[in-house]
């Protein structure tokens, strides 16, 4: 995997960590009690600076309530659609 990728999947995946935080309707302060993270941890995976480990991600989804496995399933379509967008705002 290159670096890029790296960083694709990473903001993919806060992007999706993000939404599901937001479907909680909690504060990062309260999903991070949820979850046993920092928030620190927290604000760096949703700004995709952090590569998550299936542990914490597991975590998170259980949090959730969500499978962690349907949210790596949409992790593609997420890198796909951000390079799309990019491409647009480039283009502009």
């Amino acid at each position: 995997m290159q670096a890029s990728d790296k960083t694709e999947f990473s903001r993919a995946v806060g992007l999706l960590v993000r939404r599901m935080r937001d479907n909680c309707k909690l504060t990062q302060t309260e999903f991070c009690e949820k979850a046993g993270i920092t928030q620190s941890m927290l604000s760096r995976i949703e700004i995709g600076t952090c590569e998550v480990s299936c542990f914490t991600l597991s975590r998170i989804c259980a949090a959730a309530d969500v499978d962690v496995l349907g949210v790596l399933r949409q992790v593609p379509v997420v890198v796909e659609s951000m390079k799309l967008l990019d491409e647009t705002l480039r283009t502009k």
